[in-house]
Parts: structure tokens; C-alpha cells; sequence
């Protein structure tokens, strides 16, 4: 992940083109019809918008405020209908960037949901955007609609992205600005990393589908969290840590209790070794050392050469 983030800056700004802003905008403003009454996809499809400005937010800013997300879909509506948007593409990217800049400057919206999805949804969500992002064109589960990919660097971007923010989400962990901005800005990268981890098999196509809970769920998008999502700290709000995180906590502490033992026997040890070092006569090598150097005071003070010991004897 650090390689990943330090192909960006933190701002990760001239991101996408005009001609890629287009093509997700179009899209999304198509597909408003068909979010009516799903939390979930609204706030997906309005921070995808946001994030197409290539401006840095918050990622969860319109995750948790249905007020803001609702006002960046009423500008997304407002810039045109999908008549428009493809009789006159340039006209319907010009505005839509100009509709969107303020509700996408993520400051005010109202009240923040700690938790503003169902676990199907989450869940559902996750599977499909896996699918966008890993599913072979071979792959049956694209026979109803045909094989309808997510491979523009655009769709990847905000595909790779969007599945990094609920599985940091479901492990109540942080999206920082600096991992989201290396995800859109090197989606091939970051897609590559999510297909490596969850490779394409027969058991896929339900693989995050069948999730039953938030913990399930955060369990099997544990491979993700730090490459190439590099999901952050505890998010804010998140109600203490979670079992794991408590187990890792304990097992620390216990580790340290341990240091602390440790490291106070071997302190003992080395003062009941001192102990027994004075209470213990002196060897005799010691008495030797001594009687040489009482021969050799003797032997300098009555002028006499002093004898050759030791090694050096032997020469």
C-alpha cells in the first residue's frame, strides 16, 4: 500500500479528463431514476460524483449524511436528463461540473449516520462491484445482461474505490485521503491487488453476496484492508473496538506484562550474582596475580630486572 500512495499526492487532482467525467457522470445521471428509495447506491453514486471533480473529502462525508448526498444528486439531476447528456455530451459535462461543486465540498448535510446501511445491502453492494471489477467475460453470472465490465480507468477507479469504503466501513475503520487518492489515481493497480486477493472461482458469485452480518462481511473483505484499500484507524463513532482489535489489545498487554517479569528476574539474578562474587575468597589465580606483583615491587626497589612471565617467558 505504501507504494500504491506514494505513486499519488495526497490531493490526487488532475485525476480524470473531461471525457471521463462524462462518461460517469452520464451514467449516474441515468441511473437516478432507478435509486429511488436505495440509501446505499445514492450514497455510492454521490460520492463517486464528488470524487470525479478531483477534489479531496472526506470518503465517508455522503457515506453517513443523507442530506448531503440527496443535495448531490438533486445538482447531478439538475445538470441535464440522459437525453441531454448524450445529444449534447460537452454542454452536460460543463455543467454537471459547475452544478456539483458546491454540494460536493463536503462541509455541512445535516446529521451523520453512524451506520446508514443494511447488511444486505453492504453485502449485495460488495458482490456486485467485485463482479464489475474480477468476473472473467467467460464467467455464467453475466449471461442475463451480458458482459458489462468495469475496465475504463474511470470505472475502475471508482469501483476499486467504492469497495475499499464499504470494507473499511464494515471493519469500522477510517479511508484516509492518501489511500483513496492512490486508489483513483492508479486503478489498474488497485484492481489488479483486489483480484489477486479474491481470485475469480466458482464459489465467487456469492462470495460477499451471502454475508449475514457486519462482522461476517468485514471477515471475508479482511484481505482488502490494507492492500489496496490501506483502510485507517477506528473510525470516528465506531462503538470501541472490535473483537479483534480487543483481542490484539489484551494479547499486547499480556506480552508486556510478561517483558516486565522477565526483565525484573534478570535483574535479581544479576544482584544475587553480585552478592555471591563478595561473599566468595578470592581463587588462586587471584593469590598468584598478587604474589607476582609483590615480587615485582620488591625487584624494582632493590634495582634487580624484573623476572619474565607469563607468555612471554617462552620466547
Amino acid at each position: 500500500m505504501l507504494a500504491l500512495t506514494a505513486l499519488v499526492s495526497l490531493s490526487f487532482s488532475g485525476t480524470f479528463s473531461p471525457a471521463e467525467q462524462y462518461e460517469r457522470w452520464a451514467h449516474f445521471n441515468w441511473a437516478l431514476d432507478t435509486i429511488e428509495g436505495d440509501a446505499l447506491n445514492q450514497a455510492a453514486i454521490a460520492t463517486g460524483s464528488c470524487w470525479m471533480l478531483n477534489k479531496p473529502f472526506d470518503s465517508f462525508y455522503y457515506w453517513r449524511r443523507p442530506a448531503a448526498t440527496a443535495t448531490v444528486l438533486a445538482a447531478l439531476g439538475s445538470a441535464g436528463t440522459p437525453d441531454t447528456a448524450l445529444g449534447s455530451p460537452s454542454n452536460f459535462t460543463l455543467t454537471a461540473g459547475t452544478k456539483l461543486a458546491s454540494p460536493c465540498n463536503g462541509t455541512g448535510g445535516g446529521e451523520v449516520a453512524a451506520q446508514n446501511f443494511t447488511v444486505a445491502a453492504l453485502a449485495a453492494a460488495t458482490q456486485n462491484w467485485y463482479h464489475a471489477l474480477c468476473a472473467p467475460r467467460t464467467d455464467p453470472s453475466w449471461a442475463a445482461h451480458g458482459y458489462d465490465p468495469a475496465y475504463q480507468p474511470q470505472q475502475m477507479a471508482l469501483t476499486a474505490s467504492l469497495l475499499c469504503l464499504a470494507t473499511c466501513d464494515v471493519s469500522n475503520k477510517t479511508l484516509p485521503e492518501a489511500s483513496v487518492g492512490a486508489v483513483l489515481s492508479s486503478p489498474t493497480i488497485a484492481v489488479g491487488a483486489v483480484c489477486d486477493a479474491f481470485q475469480w472461482g466458482e464459489g465467487s458469485p456469492n462470495h460477499f453476496a451471502t454475508a449475514t452480518s457486519r462482522d461476517d462481511l468485514a471477515q471475508r473483505t479482511a484481505p482488502i484492508l490494507q492492500t489496496p484499500c490501506g483502510c485507517g484507524g477506528l473510525a470516528s463513532g465506531a462503538s470501541g473496538a472490535s473483537f479483534d482489535a480487543r483481542k490484539l489489545l489484551m494479547g499486547l498487554a499480556c506480552m508486556l506484562l510478561l517483558l516486565c517479569i522477565a526483565f525484573a528476574a534478570w535483574q535479581q539474578t544479576r544482584s544475587n550474582a553480585a552478592r555471591s562474587d563478595k561473599l566468595l575468597p578470592r581463587s588462586a589465580g587471584a593469590h598468584e596475580a598478587t604474589s607476582i606483583q609483590r615480587q615485582l615491587e620488591v625487584d624494582s626497589s632493590s634495582g634487580r630486572a624484573a623476572p619474565l612471565v607469563g607468555a612471554a617467558s617462552n620466547c
